[in-house]
C-alpha cells in the first residue's frame, strides 16, 4: 500500500509539471509574437494627420518617412518609436501596431544610429504585447539590412535595383534615384547612374557647383550624354572637363512613358570614400535646373551619410546675415543715437548718456556695417534663389519692400540738409542782436530750413524700415522651418532670444527716462550735448 500510494503521488506531481509546462506555453504562444511594419517616431505619428516633420504622411505612405526624420531631430528620438500595421480601411492606409517600450526604444536608436537606409523603413520586432499596446521588445531586426547584404551595399529592396547595376538609394524630396556598381578593387572603377523626371537630368562629383565634372544626359536636338567641368553657376563649356577628368564614358536612356531620364558614366576613382554627389534635373539643355540636391555616397559599403538640398547653406547664410542686420546691427544704431541725444520734458533737458560727437560715429559705423551684411544677404537672395518653386508666401515681397525703405534710408542720409550756422555781421548792429541763422543749401538745391522736416522724416522711417526688417526675419525663420522640417532651427530661436533683448533695451531706457522725469533737478545741467554734426 505504501508503494502504491508513492506512485500516486508521483503521478500526481508529474501531471502537475506537465500541466505547468502546458500553461505556460500556451501563455507564451498568446502574449510573444513577431511582427513586421514600418518603423516610426511617436512625435510624428502623433503629430495632426500624422503628417510627419519631413512631409510625409504616415498613415498613407510611411514608405516616405526618412531615416533622417527617425534618426536626427532631438524630439524625435525623444518621443520613442512604434511599428505600423495595414490599417483597416482599404488600399494604404496604416494604423499603430504597437509602441514600444523602453528597451525597444532603445533598439530602435541603436537601428536608426547604424542603418545605411534612406528611406522605406521596414523593421521586423519580436517580443511581448500588453493590453496597452506597449511592446516588451526582445528582439528589433532592419528589413533592409538583407537587400544590403545581397548586393553588397545599401538598397530600397533587391527588385528595385537597374539592371547592371549593384545598388540604388532614392534622393528624397527630388524623385530622383541614383545606382552604381560596387567597384571591382579597392579605388577602382565604379558605374554611376542617376535617373529622375526631366529634360534633362545630371550629376556630378564634389559638394558645390563650382569645379565639381559633372555628367549630363539630354533629349534636346539628337540628345546625347557629355561630361563637363562646371565653373560656377553657369552653364558649362563643351568640352570643358579635359583629361584627367574623373568621368569617362557618358551615356544616357530616356523613357518615354514615364517621363524620366537616366545619365550614368564611370567614376574612374573611387578611393575617397564618402564621395559627395551633386544632382541636378532641368525642362531643357543647358536650362537652369528646376530642382537639384547633394549626396554624401559611400560606394564600397553602400552608406549614404547626407542627403540634402544645395540651397541649405545659402539660405542659412541669408537668414543669418538678415537677422545680424535687422535684429543686432541696424536696431544698435538707432538705439545709439537714441542714447546720445538729450531730451526735453517741459522745462528740463534730460543729457543724452553718450557724449557728442561719440554717439554719432558710432551710430554711422553700425550702419556702414549692416550695409555691408545686408548687401550681401540681397544678394545671395537675388543670385541663388531664383530657381526656388512659386510657392504663396509673402517673405520675398516684404522683401523687396525693406529693400525699397532702405535706399529711401541712404538717400536721405545723403540728401540731408545742412544745419543752419549762425550769420556773422562784419560789424556789431543794434538792429542785429539776434541775426537770422543763414542759408546753407545742400548740393545747391536742398535749403537749410527743410532740416526738421527731414529728422522727423529719418525716424519715421527707420521705424518702419526696422519694423518691417524684423518682420522679415520672422517669416523668413518661419519659411526655412516649412523647407527643412527635419533640421534643428537655430535661426528661430536666435531671432526670439534677439527680439526680447532688445525688448528688454527698450524698457529698460524708458524706465530710466521715468525715472529721470520724476528726480530732483540737478543745480546745474551738465549741459546740452545734443550737438549735431
Amino acid at each position: 500500500p505504501k508503494a502504491t500510494k508513492r506512485n500516486m503521488v508521483a503521478t500526481m506531481s508529474g501531471r502537475m509539471v506537465l500541466l505547468t509546462v502546458i500553461l505556460a506555453a500556451l501563455t507564451t504562444a498568446v502574449t510573444s509574437l513577431t511582427h513586421s511594419g514600418y518603423l516610426v517616431d511617436m512625435f510624428c505619428w502623433e503629430k495632426p494627420g500624422h503628417l510627419a516633420i519631413d512631409g510625409s504622411r504616415l498613415a498613407d505612405a510611411p514608405q516616405e518617412h526618412t531615416m533622417h526624420c527617425l534618426r536626427d531631430p532631438p524630439q524625435c528620438r525623444r518621443g520613442g518609436y512604434g511599428v505600423l500595421r495595414s490599417g483597416p480601411g482599404a488600399g494604404s492606409n496604416f494604423e499603430l501596431a504597437y509602441t514600444f517600450d523602453a528597451e525597444g526604444n532603445r533598439l530602435a536608436l541603436a537601428l536608426v544610429d547604424s542603418s545605411p537606409t534612406i528611406d522605406n523603413v521596414t523593421v521586423t520586432v519580436t517580443g511581448t504585447a500588453r493590453s496597452d499596446g506597449v511592446m516588451a521588445v526582445e528582439s528589433l531586426a532592419d528589413d533592409n539590412a538583407g537587400a544590403a547584404a545581397r548586393t553588397g551595399g545599401n538598397c530600397d529592396a533587391a527588385a528595385n535595383v537597374p539592371a547592371g547595376f549593384d545598388c540604388v538609394v532614392n534622393l528624397p524630396g527630388n524623385k530622383m534615384r541614383l545606382a552604381w556598381t560596387l567597384p571591382n578593387t579597392t579605388g577602382g572603377e565604379s558605374t554611376v547612374q542617376v535617373t529622375g523626371p526631366g529634360a534633362w537630368v545630371g550629376f556630378g562629383l564634389g559638394s558645390e557647383m563650382a569645379g565639381s565634372p559633372i555628367a549630363v544626359g539630354f533629349s534636346s536636338g539628337s540628345g546625347g550624354a557629355r561630361v563637363y567641368r562646371l565653373s560656377g553657376n553657369v552653364a558649362p563649356a563643351d568640352g570643358s572637363c579635359a583629361d584627367p577628368c574623373p568621368l569617362k564614358n557618358p551615356g544616357m536612356t530616356f523613357n518615354a512613358t514615364s517621363g524620366e531620364m537616366s545619365v550614368y558614366a564611370t567614376v574612374l576613382d573611387t578611393t575617397k570614400q564618402p564621395l559627395g554627389f551633386i544632382y541636378a534635373a532641368g525642362s531643357g539643355w543647358k536650362a537652369y535646373h528646376a530642382s537639384r540636391g547633394l549626396a554624401q555616397v559611400n560606394l564600397v559599403s553602400g552608406g549614404v551619410d547626407r542627403v540634402r538640398s544645395l540651397l541649405f547653406d545659402r539660405h542659412q547664410l541669408h537668414g543669418t546675415l538678415m537677422i545680424a542686420t535687422w535684429m543686432a546691427v541696424i536696431p544698435s544704431a538707432s538705439l545709439v543715437a537714441r542714447l546720445g541725444k538729450s531730451i526735453t520734458v517741459g522745462s528740463r533737458v534730460l543729457p543724452g548718456l553718450i557724449p557728442t560727437p561719440h554717439w554719432f560715429y558710432a551710430h554711422l559705423a553700425l550702419h556702414l556695417a549692416g550695409a555691408v551684411l545686408f548687401v550681401y544677404g540681397v544678394h545671395l537672395a537675388l543670385t541663388e534663389f531664383n530657381s526656388l518653386p512659386n510657392v504663396a508666401h509673402h517673405h520675398a515681397a516684404v522683401g523687396r519692400v525693406v529693400i525699397g525703405l532702405w535706399c529711401a534710408q541712404v538717400a536721405l542720409g545723403l540728401l540731408r540738409p545742412n544745419k543752419p550756422h549762425p550769420h556773422k555781421p562784419s560789424s556789431p548792429s543794434p538792429s542785429s542782436l539776434s541775426p537770422p541763422p543763414s542759408d546753407s543749401k545742400r548740393l545747391g538745391i536742398i535749403p537749410s530750413s527743410w532740416r526738421p522736416a527731414f529728422e522727423m522724416l529719418h525716424r519715421a522711417l527707420a521705424l518702419v524700415t526696422i519694423a518691417c526688417g524684423v518682420t522679415n526675419c520672422v517669416t523668413g525663420s518661419l519659411r526655412f522651418d516649412k523647407l527643412y522640417p527635419a533640421e534643428d532651427n537655430v535661426m528661430l530661436k536666435v531671432t526670439g532670444g534677439l527680439a526680447g533683448t532688445f525688448g528688454a533695451v527698450i524698457v529698460g531706457y524708458c524706465g530710466y527716462v521715468v525715472a529721470l522725469c520724476f528726480a530732483p533737478p540737478p543745480d546745474k545741467l551738465a549741459g546740452d550735448r545734443d550737438v549735431e554734426l
